[in-house]
């Protein structure tokens, strides 16, 4: 599998244009678990990094990037990696400084 980290990136205008332009979109899946308390038994994890993918490997073509496919999204058919927190310390990402209240 192609690789999908940071330094594949070859133009950072395009990333920019893609990060300004493209908005979140609410998402609505009817299959859901609808509650919680029915989501199978797990051990807990800690969640403090961040990893973010473009949904489609068009969209990276669009705008001057790779068509790189990867498997993160729910159809196994992303486009590459946009932005993660590897830098930090495992138990140590930034999300560990987000706090109940906001601060």
């Amino acid at each position: 599998m192609p690789s999908s980290s940071a330094s594949s990136i070859s133009k950072p205008s395009w990333l920019r244009q893609a990060l300004l332009r493209h908005r979140p979109i609410p998402f609505d899946d009817p299959n859901r678990t609808p509650d919680a308390t029915q989501n199978p038994k797990t051990n807990p994890i800690q969640m403090y990094h961040l990893g973010l993918w473009f949904d489609n490997p068009k969209d990276v073509e669009k705008l001057g990037g790779p068509r790189t496919v990867t498997p993160f999204n729910g159809g196994h058919d992303a486009g590459i990696l946009v932005l993660n927190t590897g830098q930090f310390p495992d138990n140590d990402g930034p999300l560990k400084r987000i706090t109940s209240n906001g601060n």
